[in-house]
């Protein structure tokens, strides 16, 4: 019996020892996945305007400072909190910018009960942060923003091509 409990105590041992060792490569590939994904994609990427400070209302956006187009990545959630008045949560955010630069941010976000609003304010992160999110997420984010752009653009197409043919058709009638 004691050299069963011994004999499964090793191979835990030895399988979370692998466990941390594929870990690590995980991060490896995934880091450079990552990295030549963003910039082979960044060009064709559909950027959309966020902004460091926003106050937003039932009117509509009240207040907005220092604009940026990018492509949120990757988060994670820091901190929430719950109040008779209001919900806040803070998060990390991973964003691809239009020039294929990413940038992370501290983000709080603060919606109001009481008055019908919500605050974000975002803080880029002094240290690079870059590393701390899951890059096989991201690396997911920008595939299926891809298909939808190829879609998109497929779309896009098809309405040239009828529109031509029909001013070609047009054109042969007159």
């Amino acid at each position: 019996m004691l050299n069963t409990v011994k004999e499964l105590v090793r191979q835990i041992q030895i399988t979370r020892k692998e466990i941390v060792k594929l870990d690590t490569k995980i991060k490896k590939v995934g880091n450079e996945a990552f990295y030549q994904i963003v910039k082979m994609s960044s060009s064709e990427l559909e950027y959309e305007k966020f902004c460091v400070r926003e106050k937003k209302t039932e009117a509509g956006i009240e207040k907005e400072e220092y604009p940026l187009r990018g492509l949120l990545v990757s988060s994670r959630r820091t901190n929430y909190e719950v109040t008779s008045s209001y919900d806040k949560f803070e998060e990390e955010e991973l964003y691809i910018l239009e020039d294929g630069s990413l940038k992370s941010f501290y983000t709080t976000t603060e919606f109001s009960y009481e008055t019908p609003y919500y605050h974000v304010y975002r803080k880029e992160s002094v240290e690079d942060r870059k590393d701390h999110f899951d890059k096989y997420d991201a690396i997911n984010k920008i595939i299926a923003q891809l298909r939808r752009r190829v879609s998109k653009v497929e779309m896009e197409r098809q309405s040239k091509l009828e529109k031509l043919n029909n001013l070609k058709g047009m054109k042969g009638s007159a």
